[in-house]
């Protein structure tokens, strides 16, 4: 996978953790820009129009990470194989030569790119969880009934973790555990065919 690739998804999920961020920013200033001080019709009309502009802003967010992962998954799928026969196989040349630092980087720039998309992927998958936890702690509970109605809607949207997934797997951390035990079975099975 070239380090364009790597960037471009970086610079991708980089954007779409800063939309989820600034979501959750408006979120939790629900109360402090609007406040129950103005007329009730007042009130409700802007209450109504705030919650209006985070439900479309979320259904956005939904939108392009839906369009990320149709895109990158077709080339996401096989790289978890790829990455860890590739690393499985330098790892065992390494183990079979003198150990020159070049075979050292070599392993570390092989698996680099990799860990970078899956560190990315968690911090969007942990910005989603946040999400979560904002509307839950939102003060909705002393809201009108619809505001109620759209916020329980929005907070069982988010209840499936947002992330990078492809048709098995989702990308992230725990993605990277499982290539290095991939790595570590293929090294093992080359060790013991030699």
């Amino acid at each position: 996978m070239s380090a364009n690739f790597c960037f471009l998804v970086t610079c991708v999920v980089k954007k779409l953790e800063a939309e989820i961020w600034i979501l959750r920013q408006y979120i939790r200033s629900i109360d402090s820009k609007i406040s129950e001080d103005d007329k009730k019709q007042f009130y409700e009309i802007s209450l109504k129009r705030y919650i209006n502009l985070c439900i479309k802003y979320h259904q956005a967010i939904l939108s392009s990470i839906r369009n990320v992962n149709s895109a990158i998954s077709f080339m996401m799928f096989p790289f978890n194989n790829v990455i860890a026969v590739i690393v499985g196989m330098k790892l065992y040349f390494l183990m079979e030569s003198t150990g020159s630092l070049y075979n050292i980087t070599d392993v570390g720039s092989a698996f680099f790119t990799f860990a970078i998309i899956c560190f990315m992927g968690q911090g969007l998958t942990d910005e989603s969880e946040q999400l979560f936890h904002d509307f839950t702690m939102c003060n909705w509970i002393e809201k009108p009934y619809w505001f109620k109605k759209s916020v329980t809607i929005c907070m069982t949207c988010s209840i499936r973790l947002l992330g990078l997934r492809t048709a098995l797997y989702t990308i992230n951390l725990t993605n990277v555990v499982k290539v290095l035990q991939a790595t570590y079975s293929y090294v093992n099975l080359l060790w013991k065919l030699k």
